[in-house]
């Protein structure tokens, strides 16, 4: 078993490694030019500019989609996907019959490149100027160390709406398989496919999208052995496995901001800040890995990260001013740490966290959610905190609904509990929407969970038995608010499927394989062989304690959410496995109503695109050879001395291409003009 893989640092490595080993002619310098599509993923792995600068003789990083000035003595090593319009912007760069505008190409595609996309490719360039092309398999962005996205939010509609899913399901489902091949080569496995089956043969997306990953996966390693004697293991569900989680109150911090906040794609916060004038400016911290204290408190409940918060700010304050800090008030810590001259890099940071749970708390007070959460977690698991199964939920969810002080969207998400976990007739659904006083529009939330198959007149399962897990009935508490809030009781469905993969023991009646019975006999076979010299001695294991145990990857169609993402790194932990996590996007209450509002129909057509401006004159191309200071001046030579150009060759059959030094790529043979 491998170290635990950090899907990150593998996308960055991945980027980087395919600039050094492309190799250039003496006197020659290497410009990365990527697509919008490509600059987004470098960027989501951690791979900015300066990364980039730093390979050996890597002088430029260009937008593809801008206009770019001729460069003599340079050699471009494209990132790009293999659409139609990033392949024209390629070809228009060494068209033939036209000056190229780089001295040669290095061509690499983040996905794919279909047959006809090549040969139109192919047919417009010169061929003396491509010098490589390849499939690197990247077409997916990392989120965080464990978590992955394809950031496909339409699949939500083309999935589960009734409108689209007709029409652009097939497509959809293909597309996702192709993205989930990538995340797959990238981080160099071939799992074993499993899925959730579905008891309603009307909702089996989690099905189609396992077969079409395993036909692509059996396409793409064709004729290689799986290695190792534990295969890593991918599990497909969509989301309607668990429509509850989406839903609740979460008072974890991650999940609890990115519900409460103006957070933009869950890592964006603007917040107020002081400049070096001592004028008012705005600025935007980044909540991701790279910002410690967030990743060190992310998935802390709110109280605990108040103490660490405050606990932080008192060491901060008192290595400035030999003298800690008191008081309760955050208000007052934000104050207060706004006059320390010193520091101002942590000081920054620690404000942004004290501002955002400050916005938290002022939220949680203002708007009964303590309340409300209480009795999310009452209709989610079918019981009180205290392990009682009441006979009804109706008064306590009638009088959240005629109460002015509940926001809209909280009674609505209360209401959409109500009908997952309750046998709701038509007639009552009326009456609760009569009582919540929403609009037709907030109806459709809540009438649209039957296309995530909720049954809308039978009710959820009841609990088998009571719950009395102390842990569960346990209270967090701050004294200066007076705020008590219970530990969530609801666990999301994700983790019985980490517990039941760990164990072996996952009803595999519920999530079948993908694979054969006679191919999964053989899988077993290995394993079989493997413990019966379990006695051979261990001394070569000394210094792998950090191994994991065992790799999973869960796939969810339809979103994940910021809990889900937390019951990863939990059971990653509880279980010692490398457990990788991802979706077609990432989710939070807020967009998952909002989805929710627009499901039957789909949502609105994109609005059309600004018209094109004029592209500005190319800068004049320099005259000499000589370096400029500026890594942005763009290097010319004399005019390379012309050859006879080499006969185009005829297309031989893919190959994939293996080396102990770099990562397998699938090599287009055919793609290689020489």
């Amino acid at each position: 078993m491998n170290q635990p893989i950090s899907i990150t640092d593998t996308l960055k490595r991945r980027f980087l490694e395919a600039i050094d080993n492309v190799k250039v002619e003496p006197g020659r310098y290497k410009y990365v030019i990527v697509d919008s599509r490509a600059a987004e993923i470098m960027a989501s792995a951690g791979c900015h500019l300066a990364d980039v600068l730093a390979r050996e003789g890597t002088m430029y990083l260009e937008n593809l989609e801008k206009r770019r000035s001729p460069s003599a003595g340079v050699e471009a090593i494209y990132f790009a996907m293999p659409t139609e319009d990033s392949v024209r912007r390629i070809i228009r760069d060494f068209k033939v019959g036209r000056p190229a505008t780089y001295s040669a190409a290095h061509l690499f595609f983040l996905a794919a490149m279909d047959d006809k996309m090549f040969d139109h490719l192919r047919a417009s360039t010169d061929a003396k100027y491509i010098k490589s092309l390849k499939e690197l398999f990247m077409d997916f962005y990392a989120v965080e160390s464990r978590v992955f996205s394809l950031g496909r939010r339409n699949a939500f509609f083309n999935l589960f709406s009734p409108q689209l899913r007709e029409i652009n399901g097939v497509s959809e489902i293909n597309a996702i398989s192709k993205q989930l091949i990538s995340v797959c080569a990238s981080l160099q496995i071939n799992p074993i496919v499993s899925y959730h089956r579905s008891s309603d043969l009307s909702m089996q997306t989690s099905k189609n999208i396992a077969m079409t990953v395993q036909t692509d996966l059996d396409e793409y390693y064709k004729g290689q052995p799986r290695v190792g004697l534990k295969p890593p293991q991918l599990v497909i569900i969509d989301r309607t496995v668990d429509p509850i989680t989406p839903i609740l109150h979460d008072f974890y911090y991650q999940a609890l901001a990115t519900d409460l906040m103006p957070i933009q794609d869950g890592t964006k916060y603007e917040y107020n800040s002081t400049g070096q004038d001592g004028q008012p400016v705005q600025k935007v911290a980044v909540l991701d890995e790279t910002d410690k204290t967030f990743a060190k408190i992310r998935h802390n409940h709110i109280t605990d990260c108040i103490k660490f918060l405050k606990s932080n700010v008192d060491e901060l304050m008192a290595e400035a001013v030999n003298k800690p800090m008191h008081g309760n008030q955050l208000d007052i810590l934000r104050e207060q740490m706004a006059k320390l001259p010193q520091f101002q890099e942590n000081k920054e940071k620690f404000s942004v966290h004290l501002e955002i749970v400050n916005g938290c708390l002022e939220y949680i007070q203002h708007n009964r959610i303590v309340d409300i959460s209480n009795l999310e977690q009452s209709l989610a698991t079918g019981q009180l905190a205290n392990g009682e199964i009441p006979k009804s939920f109706d008064p306590e969810i009638a009088a959240f609904l005629d109460d002015n002080s509940v926001r809209m969207v909280d009674r609505l998400r209360l209401v959409m509990l109500f009908f997952i976990t309750q046998a709701v007739p038509q007639e009552m659904r009326n009456q609760l929407f009569q009582l919540s006083r929403c609009n037709y529009a907030d109806r459709e939330i809540a009438n649209n969970l039957e296309f995530l198959g909720v049954k809308l007149d039978v009710a959820a399962p009841p609990p088998t038995k009571k719950w009395f897990f102390s842990e569960f009935l346990k209270k967090k508490s701050v004294s200066e608010d007076e705020i008590e809030y219970d530990l969530p009781r609801y666990i999301p469905a994700i983790k019985s499927i980490f517990d039941g993969v760990v164990h072996e023991n996952l009803d595999r009646d519920q999530y079948p394989y993908t694979l054969a019975p006679d191919q999964l006999e053989t899988i077993q076979a290995r394993k079989t062989v493997r413990s019966l010299r379990s006695a051979q001695p261990t001394f070569h294991h000394k210094g792998r304690r950090n191994e994991p145990k065992g790799r999973l990857i869960l796939f969810i169609a339809g979103g994940v959410t910021y809990s889900e993402i937390r019951a990863a790194y939990e059971s990653a932990a509880q279980h010692e496995w490398d457990i990788l996590i991802g979706s077609t996007h990432i989710i939070t209450p807020p967009i998952f109503m909002e989805d929710m509002r627009l499901l039957r129909s789909g949502p609105p057509p994109p609005p059309p695109p600004p018209p094109r401006s004029p592209s500005p004159p190319p800068e004049p191309v320099a005259k000499d050879n000589k370096v400029f200071a500026s890594v942005k001046n763009v290097f010319s030579s004399p005019a390379s001395s012309s050859k006879p150009v080499a006969p185009q060759p005829q297309r031989p059959t893919s190959q994939l291409q293996h080396t102990s030094s770099e990562h397998k790529v699938k090599e287009k043979l055919k793609g290689l003009w020489k």
